[in-house]
């Protein structure tokens, strides 16, 4: 799947669909965000990056003609991904400093 070069698809098309498989990998390793209660953002940008990056491996056909509104949407779902992304880091470390300041105040 990721090793085979259409010859209809650009080179670009073919590197696209490589990338696409980390993007999944890493997608469904965010997906374990849900696992902590409150802290959802890094589950939803983990969604968010699996469809983008499924729109990519299933849904983009072969030639330019076909594949290039699935490219596009694949990069409107990661972009967002990569935002949730960004607001689970935020919202992460906020957790972590209040827990530390909770932490901290025990021990004193």
């Amino acid at each position: 799947m990721c090793c085979n070069n259409d010859p209809n698809n650009l080179p670009e098309v073919n590197k696209t669909r490589c990338v696409a498989i980390a993007v999944m990998v890493f997608g469904v390793i965010s997906c374990l965000g849900f696992l902590v209660p409150g802290l959802w953002w890094g589950g939803l940008g983990g969604i968010l990056a699996v469809v983008g990056s499924s729109v990519i491996l299933c849904c983009s056909g072969s030639g330019a003609s076909s594949s290039a509104s699935s490219h596009m949407a694949a990069c409107a779902l990661t972009g967002s991904a990569a935002i949730v992304h960004a607001v689970a880091v935020i919202v992460y470390i906020m957790f972590w400093a209040n827990t530390v300041k909770a932490v901290g105040d025990d021990c004193d």
